[in-house]
């Protein structure tokens, strides 16, 4: 996350825990020089941050930009974060089905494979989900509390 939009992570936290659209608009409005976008774009690390909240009715109003309160802005559901992932490996790593699908259907191929240093490499969104599933199903089994 970069310097400015760390400034507004507090207010950003409740209004995507609530998915509140409206709420999201007036903040996105209120801060527009506070690194949530960029020229006509909402920024990747807005996106991303949005996608890891779950919050997919906020999700769908900035990836289709028809809201007259966004005048034609939008997000790129195929922008890449300073972390070399892409939203649906944000989605795919949280297991977040409808936001999967909903990132799809704006456009997202599940094809997109990560990059760059700060992760692994060549990553699908597929490979995230089975290394996750393979994780979780890990510490299930050597990990659980046993109740004498």
């Amino acid at each position: 996350m970069n310097g400015v939009f760390i400034d507004i992570y507090g207010k950003l936290v409740p209004i995507l825990q609530n998915d509140s659209v409206w709420c999201f608009l007036r903040l996105l409005k209120d801060c527009s020089n506070k690194g949530m976008t960029w020229t006509f774009s909402i920024t990747s690390e807005t996106l991303t941050f949005m996608v890891n909240s779950n919050s997919l009715r906020c999700v769908k109003v900035v990836l289709e930009g028809k809201t007259p309160k966004l005048c034609g802005m939008h997000a790129n559901p195929n922008c890449i974060n300073s972390y070399g992932y892409f939203p649906i490996h944000k989605a795919a790593d949280k297991f977040f089905c409808d936001m999967i699908k909903l990132l799809l259907r704006h456009g997202a191929p599940f094809d997109l494979h990560t990059v760059g240093n700060d992760v692994i490499e060549n990553l699908l969104p597929l490979h995230v989900i089975v290394l996750n599933t393979c994780m979780h199903k890990y510490l299930e089994d050597n990990l659980s509390i046993s109740v004498i």
